[in-house]
């Protein structure tokens, strides 16, 4: 699998057809553009796959909607080669997944309701800690 870097409009368009949106963080880019500065963003051929990255290594909006096994690891190894260095996200799955390619928390932050994402079903996800992680 391949990845190609897209402007965030793009990037947008294939993040909006997320299965788990609630958990990526989505951008105005209208009104970010400042906060974007120094992101660039990638999607595989197809855009079901596609990952985010600032020129700290950062890596955010991590997503994969394809049938494709392993394509969210190819993603997260690509992000990785471009420098990726550090992440956040909810506790849980997303932990132990990225603990699995080297990544270990350095802070956890207890969930507030205030900056829950838009529609988030609390019955199916509860209320997981934010949490920040580093590659080792």
């Amino acid at each position: 699998m391949k990845f190609y870097e897209v402007n965030y409009k793009v990037f947008n368009c294939a993040l909006d057809k997320s299965v788990k949106l609630g958990f990526l963080h989505k951008y105005d880019y209208d009104n970010n553009e400042t906060t974007l500065k120094g992101y660039k963003f990638y999607l595989s051929n197809g855009k079901k796959v596609g990952v985010g990255l600032s020129n700290t290594g950062e890596i955010i909006n991590l997503f994969n909607n394809s049938k494709v096994s392993g394509a969210g690891r190819l993603a997260l190894n690509f992000a990785i080669a471009k420098g990726g260095t550090h992440l956040s996200c909810f506790d849980g799955f997303l932990r132990w997944y990225y603990q699995k390619f080297g990544f270990e928390c350095v802070k956890q932050i207890p969930w507030d309701s205030k900056y829950a994402p838009k529609n988030w079903d609390y019955k199916k996800y509860g209320t997981p800690d934010v949490i920040y992680m580093v590659l080792l």
